[in-house]
């Protein structure tokens, strides 16, 4: 689970802040992934009336052209999560409860072909994204407090620096670059992800 902390290349990397606006997702059908695997296998997906939440962006890395994501800009995020068959079904909670008031990273790869009114168009598994506010991130933190974790910009800067393809060895080479020059900004997701010596 924790390895959907950090990119691929097919990711946009986001900081983004929820502007407390929700927004209908127009009614139509899209291509489902398999949230489980990489492979990110089509699979039959719901046509559904869909709401997600609208955000701001504050930074975003090297966006693909075909996404435009830049700071100022507006984008909306729906939720998703599993029903009792693992089939896919819309958020069933709160919007507002799924994610705090600061700022959040995504990744972002699954965008819809429809654009709302309030911009691009999103989904995401809504357990496991954003961080830091997805619930099922307390499970792979091993304990650490959520007020010890990163914040979401320090985390966003540091994927800066982390390579989304590329050897395992250059991946932990941005782990101990980062360890070594920001020694106080050591935490969750970090504490998790890095694995010495490998």
């Amino acid at each position: 689970m924790s390895s959907r902390l950090v990119p691929r290349p097919h990711h946009t990397v986001v900081l983004a802040r929820s502007t407390g606006d929700s927004a209908r997702a127009a009614l139509h059908s899209f291509d489902w992934y398999d949230w489980a695997g990489d492979s990110f296998t089509p699979k039959p997906a719901p046509a559904d009336s869909t709401w997600g939440l609208v955000f701001r962006v504050v930074a975003a890395l090297d966006a693909p052209v075909d996404r435009g994501l830049r700071p100022g800009d507006e984008f909306v995020v729906v939720p998703w999560t599993y029903d009792a068959a693992c089939h896919p079904e819309p958020w069933d909670d709160s919007l507002r409860a799924w994610v705090g008031a600061g700022e959040e990273v995504f990744l972002l790869d699954r965008r819809r072909r429809i654009v709302s009114e309030r911009g691009l168009v999103f989904d995401v598994f809504g357990w496991h994204a954003p961080f830091p506010s997805a619930r099922f991130l307390d499970f792979a933190a091993d304990d650490e407090p959520r007020e010890e974790w990163l914040p979401a910009a320090t985390w966003f800067e540091f994927l800066r620096t982390y390579p989304a393809e590329g050897d395992p060895l250059a991946r932990n080479r941005a782990f101990r670059g980062w360890r070594l020059s920001r020694p106080t900004d050591w935490a969750f997701p970090l504490t998790t992800l890095y694995r010495p010596g490998a």
